[in-house]
């Protein structure tokens, strides 16, 4: 695999009756692949990710898999759940399917919550206790709150998948 200095949130393609457009999907692929742009998929940054049902997510980051592991790099950025059982679940789907990299953001900062130090270590401790696949923890302002830096730094040595 050749470097990859850019990635692309892709658009997840659907047919007139609302189901994944798996033509279309392994179509703008091939394209992004040719471009050597590494690839996110079924993300919630690009918005189809929380429309996507579990079964949709894993068949798009599989068909991801198939079409780019070896050319450039794959990684998923699940969107966020309200609950650790539920970003478990969703990054359990892409570890499974092959994902190289799962992007995380810090707890979603729904209605203004504002979670404390411990309350967002409570939440990793639950969340990467049981996962192993290799994380990369996105801190996103726009989630609503910026977590210290030596936060997040802790996390990162507490769980360094």
């Amino acid at each position: 695999m050749s470097k990859t200095t850019f990635f692309c949130m892709v658009a997840t393609p659907f047919t007139k009756t609302g189901a994944v457009d798996e033509t279309a999907f392994r179509q703008l692929l091939a394209r992004l692949i040719d471009s050597r742009l590494g690839i996110y998929v079924g993300s919630g940054g690009s918005g189809e990710g929380h429309a996507l049902r579990p079964d949709e997510l894993r068949r798009i980051y599989e068909i991801a898999v198939e079409e780019a592991r070896g050319h450039v790099p794959v990684h998923a950025n699940p969107p966020e759940q309200h609950t650790a059982r539920g970003t478990r679940d969703q990054v359990r789907i892409a570890a499974e399917a092959g994902i190289e990299v799962v992007h995380m953001y810090t707890l979603a900062g729904w209605h203004g919550m504002k979670p404390t130090d411990s309350e967002l270590l409570s939440y990793f401790d639950e969340v990467f206790a049981e996962i192993k696949c290799p994380i990369a923890l996105a801190v996103n302002p726009t989630m609503g709150y910026t977590p210290k830096a030596s936060l997040v730094a802790q996390i990162c040595r507490k769980y360094p998948q």
